[in-house]
């Protein structure tokens, strides 16, 4: 989004009131159920959270705290000139993290701090306008939204037309301010009539074999090298720097906005070639990876290619290829990766040819058979995957 002075002053209101309500409905919940508040700091901090001191104990619920809100609209003119729709989710947002908490076994509630950079909107109503809020577009990605309780109407630029909206969420990231619109889409076009195979990479971002033989290679992204070698600088300006001061503060803000940049090229890629290969291909075939395991151990030694591996973003990629694909009616096929081991086997004699990860290329003992790596556990991916592939498709490959 792009709002005014004006605007984006009244964003970071709208921003401290909502954390502060919903610290405030955790702490009344939290005094409701019998605990108290065990020690605070000299600045009035609590430093060991919180304890049960009494016996009577009273849960309350979001229907519960939305009566106190009305009442808190009535006494607090600067809650009151926010959307009731808007502070309500709020309450919403904390009963979830509640529900959470009892029936999932998730962390407790917390109290919100330096992180708490959104809030939202409820529907209550039909198309791009809901309670308190309302889209309209002005061309093929450029629009503008109406906040009740924002003056005027924002700026914003975006692609996606929902066609019923269910839910609108502002966020602030690195300074720069996104609008979230949750709601249901147009169906997407048939899916293509291709099978792939996609084996990922860490030197490219993926190399893949079509069913015709033909290779796809998607390389790294130019500009995300650039931005590295100037968060790499940043991040050496900002070692030299006092931790606390102003300068320090300042590199650390530069710093943040490198990472964020680096993220949205990455994700811009990912976007780009997942909306790519879901379109031409029916049916996509790819392998179990355990990224958390993957980078979870190797010591000093292996932390580079730990790092590269993150870099890549691979789960990021697959989860978008994966909902694309099967958002237009295609099949998305995980083989799995112990049982078969494709850069450890060979396509050709399917006889195990076991080599290094420095090994970059496959040269099979047996049958004398060699090729790039990646290629060829994309083909034997392929070739595993295909009595599935005849099956679902109902042809023989």
């Amino acid at each position: 989004m792009y709002p005014n002075k004006e605007q984006e002053n009244r964003l970071y209101e709208l921003m401290r009131l909502h954390k502060a309500l919903y610290n405030g409905a955790l702490e009344q919940r939290l005094l409701a159920a019998g605990f108290r508040p065990h020690q605070f700091n000299k600045r009035g901090r609590l430093i060991t959270g919180w304890r049960r001191v009494h016996e009577h104990r009273t849960f309350l619920n979001k229907f519960d705290q939305s009566k106190d809100l009305t009442l808190l609209r009535r006494e607090l003119p600067e809650y009151g000139g926010m959307s009731y729709g808007s502070s309500q989710t709020t309450l919403i947002r904390l009963d979830i993290a509640y529900k959470r908490f009892f029936k999932l076994g998730a962390g407790a509630p917390r109290f919100a701090g330096r992180d708490w950079c959104s809030f939202d909107y409820s529907s209550g109503g039909k198309g791009l306008k809901g309670n308190g809020w309302k889209l309209e577009w002005s061309g093929s990605n450029k629009g503008s939204v109406y906040l009740s309780d924002v003056p005027g109407t924002i700026r914003f630029r975006g692609a996606a037309k929902p066609l019923n909206c269910r839910q609108l969420g502002v966020i602030l990231r690195n300074g720069r301010w996104y609008l979230q619109v949750v709601g249901d889409r147009l169906p997407k076009a048939c899916h293509g009539t291709r099978t792939i195979a996609i084996d990922m990479g860490v030197s490219k971002l993926l190399t893949g074999k079509y069913d015709n033989m033909e290779t796809l290679v998607v390389p790294k992204l130019a500009p995300m090298h650039a931005a590295k070698k100037k968060l790499a600088s940043a991040q050496k300006d900002l070692g030299r720097k006092k931790r606390g001061s102003e300068r320090y503060k300042k590199q650390a803000a530069e710093v943040a906005r490198i990472h964020a940049q680096v993220a949205r090229l990455r994700k811009h890629v990912h976007n780009d070639v997942s909306a790519t290969i879901a379109k031409e291909c029916r049916t996509v075939i790819t392998e179990t990876l355990n990224i958390k395991n993957m980078t979870a151990h190797g010591g000093a030694h292996k932390k580079g290619l730990n790092r590269h591996i993150l870099d890549a973003g691979i789960g990021q990629f697959l989860t978008m290829l994966q909902y694309k694909v099967q958002e237009r009616g295609g099949d998305f096929i995980v083989c799995e990766t112990r049982g078969l081991a494709p850069t450890q086997r060979c396509h050709a004699c399917w006889s195990r040819a076991p080599k290094l990860l420095s090994e970059r290329v496959h040269s099979c003992t047996k049958c004398g058979v060699t090729c790039d790596r990646d290629e060829n556990a994309a083909l034997v991916m392929l070739q595993f995957a295909a009595p599935n592939v005849a099956k679902r498709q109902g042809t023989l490959l």
